[in-house]
């Protein structure tokens, strides 16, 4: 259920009950490592750097460089993603995908998806899972 959609330059935000939908783009984005910074200090802004479980539509871009997507891969740039599902609609997306999950290894787990609903379905399924094993800590 969305509670809440607030739009910045490079980021459109929609805070749902379980996870944050983060769009980037317009159409057609060029994302080099200057842009990458300012879409996640966006990101951080509606976030407040809460941890959060992330979907992250990257269907807008249009490249990303390798600068942009090493730093993606770090600590401060994901510091509110507690896990992260990533969206994408064409092969070169996956290919790009991929290598980023692979080469550059974000320290959260993270799914690659071409389906937003089965992007979400594995969210709900990770906040469960979290849900559990916080409650069985207790």
């Amino acid at each position: 259920m969305l509670i809440e959609k607030i739009e910045k330059e490079n980021v459109t935000c929609e805070i749902h009950n379980t996870y944050v939908k983060v769009i980037y783009g317009p159409k057609n984005t060029h994302v080099n490592l200057d842009t990458a910074k300012k879409m996640v200090f966006q990101r951080q802004q509606v976030t407040k750097n809460k941890k959060f479980a992330m979907l992250v539509d990257t269907r807008n871009l249009a490249n990303l460089d390798t600068n942009a997507r090493k730093y993606w891969a770090t600590d401060e740039a994901i510091k509110d993603v507690k896990y992260g599902a990533i969206l994408v609609e064409s092969l070169l997306g996956s290919v790009v995908g991929n290598f980023y999950i692979k080469i550059n290894k974000p320290p959260v787990n993270t799914v690659l998806f071409t389906k937003e609903e089965e992007a979400i379905k594995w969210l709900n399924s990770e906040f469960l899972k979290e849900k559990e094993s916080s409650h069985f800590s207790k």
